[in-house]
């Protein structure tokens, strides 16, 4: 039997390469039942061929990257992620060992997160791979954290370090020659997010947040959109931003906010708040650092060193947002 897409029925692919990493596909649709005084949470995302992934990519990997994406939004409003739907648009002449191998990373990656796959769609691509997946969750009433509760002189953190995924695209782009050991490192940061829900439902169940959201197109675009919708400002330490040793060896401090796909948690917190988020972080082993503060003054402000620098430009899908608003 031929191993290439064109040659299989849509339902012997299911069948075959989708259906053992799920729940139950027997129907169309899924019937989910959130915990009794449960809110049920709903976001959806999508993954491109050449946008946010190459076929030449681990297919694996591509997976794990798929769900742990998804589930990050759940769990920046402080959600747990529980269920998910995959829908995938696949070229005719993909071999259906790579299909293989991404159920393989889906699977993974949902047994680790706790997650069940409960359904989704597969149709035929004219040329590039297309993934889309919605991720469900739960949260409890009143513990949900939004990105419109932050005030001035709230403290602005962050999880973990920046600009390591960045850097994973980079090898995998343009420096092929780059030693093994960090071409795994920085690409496997790349496509594997790490999940910060243990600490970031606990810290939300406390009341210790004001504003939560993830890093998904970098800190140069998602603080102001966190700032826009809480109706303040930011001033922000760039030499405060957290940084792998790798990150400290080829980055200038204006590159980093422009770094997307870390995946990393963006909060605000009431400064009498601090010492008890900071002991939770270490509780959970979650890297956090504090990188700024809120202002009254609707602008974000990037200094480095008591100087005021100007953020490269981020990454955006569309032209209309290329660039970050522009810094005080």
């Amino acid at each position: 039997m031929s191993n290439l897409i064109k040659d299989w029925h849509e339902d012997r692919l299911i069948e075959q390469c989708i259906a053992p990493y799920a729940e139950d596909l027997s129907n169309d649709t899924a019937q989910l039942q959130p915990r009794d005084n449960h809110r049920l949470l709903v976001s959806c995302d999508a993954l491109v061929e050449t946008i946010h992934f190459l076929r030449e990519a681990p297919p694996d990997w591509v997976g794990q990257k798929a769900v742990r994406v998804n589930a990050s939004d759940i769990v920046a409003d402080g959600g747990r992620p529980r269920w998910l739907t995959l829908s995938l648009s696949l070229p005719a002449d993909l071999p259906v060992s790579w299909l293989q191998s991404f159920m393989t990373g889906v699977h993974q990656a949902c047994r680790s997160l706790e997650i069940q796959l409960v359904g989704g769609d597969t149709t035929r691509a004219p040329d590039h791979i297309a993934i889309s997946i919605t991720a469900l969750g739960e949260v409890e009433p009143g513990l949900a954290v939004a990105r419109n509760g932050a005030q001035p002189d709230h403290l602005i953190a962050v999880t973990g370090t920046l600009g390591d995924s960045h850097l994973g695209l980079e090898v995998m782009l343009n420096n092929p020659n780059e030693t093994h050991e960090t071409r795994r490192r920085l690409l496997h940061r790349h496509f594997h997010p790490p999940d910060r829900g243990a600490f970031a439902r606990a810290a939300a169940a406390r009341g210790y947040l004001s504003a939560m959201m993830d890093l998904s197109d970098g800190l140069g675009v998602d603080l102001p959109r966190l700032c826009r919708t809480s109706a303040v400002g930011a001033s922000v330490a760039l030499d405060r931003i957290p940084l792998s040793e790798d990150g400290r060896r080829r980055f200038e401090p204006e590159e980093v906010p422009a770094c997307g796909e870390d995946f990393e948690l963006l909060l605000t917190c009431d400064p009498r708040h601090q010492a008890a988020l900071t002991a939770l972080a270490l509780e959970t082993s979650t890297p956090l650092h504090f990188i700024g503060t809120c202002t009254a003054q609707q602008v974000v402000h990037w200094h480095y060193q008591g100087q005021p620098r100007r953020p490269r430009t981020s990454w955006s899908h569309f032209a209309g947002e290329k660039s970050p608003p522009k810094p005080g």
